[in-house]
């Protein structure tokens, strides 16, 4: 498998309350601190019907016939928030106030005489691209490598091959999940998010994280890139690495799927 390939579509849904009424449920997202928050994902759990909040956090959700489900507002930040049907369905225009998720940073020292190493490195390179096209979307698929460290690390730099980029301008969003069980746990207080614009040349982009992002001895992590947002509709290739790769897409519960190529991601970290 030499690509994968990212078609943003924004299914339109026919809904109605009863055969003469549609119920189009709609509002604006904000934290306890009123801010607003873009890129929220929102729809039932276990269902294709969703959709997402704009960058000014406002959202517009058409609800087939017949759904009674519980709303669940979801974003990597924030805990999830579900709002019944008996709220929702009353047509009114909507505020939803996320709650914080409580992470903890940890504290740590980094020696003066530490250069960062290789963690996880993009692997041999293969032919062709990961190649992302259409509109950037929040709810769309995030793909990246896992790996286990035997040593404390603190990330220093995410690098990412970029082949080409004919967006005017896009964003990608880089997540990373500390594994749990079964389960992948946001270990970031916010998504790191990086601008592209359009060009032409191979080049590597280079993402420093601002928050301590400390990889932890013989636990197993998930790096992903996703492109969140773009200005109209385009294509964006990343260098792809022959091993494996981690693909998941879904507005609420996505399943991850093992592929045998993964975008040419490379993270660099301090020795603890």
């Amino acid at each position: 498998m030499k690509h994968f390939i990212v078609l943003a579509i924004m299914a339109i849904f026919g809904t109605s309350q009863n055969a003469n009424a549609q119920l189009i449920v709609s509002g604006n997202v904000q934290n306890e601190r009123g801010e607003k928050v873009e890129y929220v994902s929102i729809g039932f759990n276990r269902d294709s019907v969703g959709t997402i909040s704009d960058g000014n956090g406002h959202f517009s959700l058409k609800v087939p016939a017949g759904r009674t489900n519980t709303l669940v507002f979801s974003h990597v930040s924030y805990l999830p928030t579900e709002i019944p049907f008996e709220t929702y369905s009353a047509g009114n225009e909507l505020t939803i106030v996320l709650k914080d998720k409580m992470i903890v940073l940890p504290e740590v020292t980094v020696g003066k005489s530490s250069k960062p190493k290789t963690i996880e490195g993009r692997g041999m390179p293969m032919p062709g691209s990961c190649v992302l096209t259409g509109r950037g979307t929040p709810d769309g698929p995030e793909g990246g490598p896992m790996f286990t460290v035997d040593k404390d690390y603190i990330i220093s730099n995410i690098l990412l091959k970029i082949q080409k980029c004919t967006y005017k301008e896009c964003k990608l969003s880089f997540n990373l999940y500390e594994k749990q069980d079964s389960q992948l746990v946001n270990v970031l207080q916010k998504p790191i998010y990086q601008t592209l614009q359009q060009s032409k040349k191979d080049f590597t982009l280079d993402v420093e994280p601002t928050d301590i992002l400390l990889l932890k001895r013989g636990t197993e992590y998930y790096l992903s890139v996703s492109m969140v947002d773009s200005d109209g509709e385009g294509t964006l290739m990343i260098g792809a690495s022959a091993k494996s790769g981690y693909y998941r897409k879904g507005l609420i519960n996505g399943e991850i799927k093992k592929v045998p190529v993964c975008p040419a991601i490379a993270v660099k970290g301090n020795e603890l």
